[in-house]
């Protein structure tokens, strides 16, 4: 047909994101522990699955990690996590069971 425009969509700029759930950006600052050392980072996002925290050291993708959420200091609650990923600017972190931390 004359005049038609070809709509079929161009499958090399659709994003391939691994992550299963939506980012949200949420600064605020986080305690953890890595090999019973105690770390202190920034959480730069977060999703139901894990987050990533802006943090120096030295981290391995597989080390275990505890968050400690000191926002309710009656419960001081503790979240287990595994490194995922390893950057110039921090780690990425999965929960071991889903949900917000």
């Amino acid at each position: 047909m004359a005049g038609t425009k070809n709509t079929r969509l161009d499958n090399s700029k659709i994003s391939k994101e691994k992550r299963g759930g939506i980012r949200h950006k949420i600064p605020r600052s986080v305690e953890f522990f890595v090999r019973g050392k105690p770390f202190i980072g920034e959480i730069v996002n977060q999703s139901r699955n894990g987050l990533f925290i802006q943090v120096r050291g030295s981290f391995k993708i597989g080390e275990d990690l505890f968050l400690i959420d000191s926002s309710t200091v009656a419960t001081m609650e503790k979240r287990k996590a595994k490194i995922a990923r390893v950057t110039d600017e921090g780690i990425g972190v999965t929960f071991e069971r889903p949900g917000y931390f």
